[in-house]
């Protein structure tokens, strides 16, 4: 059994779920359903030769994908897990940043860099932008701690190590994914570590360029603290479990 269900069910308690709708998981997983379910779809299309009998597998492909990172399933795997690693202590530390001008300022810029519907600023920036124009290093400093004590490189190649894994299991049929493969996976993912961690810093860049020096570094600051260490690690428990 996996760690995520291993645990006596209980009640959501009314802090727990207050961490969550300051969070701002709520349209990060809705980001998240959507890339992996779009990249999955890319990789049958890939994958499989235009003709009738592919076109009905990659409508399964997509049912069982929607269904795999469906939001409310993601919501659900990350609000038991808070409630199991959270206490009261943390609960109380976590939502007072939370409320502060600071965090309500990432969380907004956060829900903006992840609507589909700005990829392509986003994709702009990183290219050209960014390109022609250095960040100070000052600022790439603080967005390399930030990636560093989020652990998003981590949590990046998890995921994509899942999407990769989910989409092939779905396209597989009822039958297990060979150990080999999905050992191909991983050391593929992996080995793309460095890739990924330059991929995040860009999107990191991006994210919070309308957030001052100051701003950015009392963010960083959070995640100095024990209580935002444990929220991180419990999120990325729960989404490393709901995704497999």
């Amino acid at each position: 059994m996996t760690v995520l269900f291993s645990f006596q069910a209980r009640a959501v308690s009314p802090e727990t779920q207050k961490i969550y709708d300051l969070s701002g998981l709520e349209q990060q997983f809705a980001f998240l359903s959507h890339t992996f379910t779009q990249e999955g779809l890319r990789m049958g299309r890939n994958e499989l030769p235009d003709n009738d009998m592919n076109r009905v597998m990659l409508e399964r492909l997509e049912a069982g994908l929607q269904k795999k990172y469906a939001p409310e399933k993601l919501r659900m795997a990350v609000l038991k897990v808070l409630n199991q690693e959270l206490d009261a202590t943390m609960t109380a530390t976590i939502i007072s940043m939370m409320e502060g001008a600071v965090w309500r300022r990432a969380v907004e810029l956060e829900k903006r860099a992840n609507d589909p519907a700005n990829q392509k600023e986003l994709e702009k920036y990183v290219s050209v932008r960014l390109q022609s124009e250095l960040p100070r290093q000052v600022r790439l400093d603080l967005i390399r701690e930030l990636v560093d004590r989020s652990q998003a490189v981590d949590l990046t190649t998890e995921l994509m190590i899942s999407g990769s894994l989910g989409a092939a299991g779905i396209l597989m049929g009822e039958g297990e994914i060979p150990p080999q493969f999905e050992e191909g996976i991983r050391q593929q993912m992996t080995g793309m570590r460095s890739e990924y961690e330059e991929m995040v810093i860009r999107q990191f860049l991006y994210t919070y360029r309308y957030m001052s020096d100051e701003q950015l570094r009392e963010y960083v600051s959070y995640y100095r603290t024990p209580a935002v260490q444990n929220l991180n690690k419990a999120v990325s428990l729960a989404l490393t479990e709901a995704m497999r």
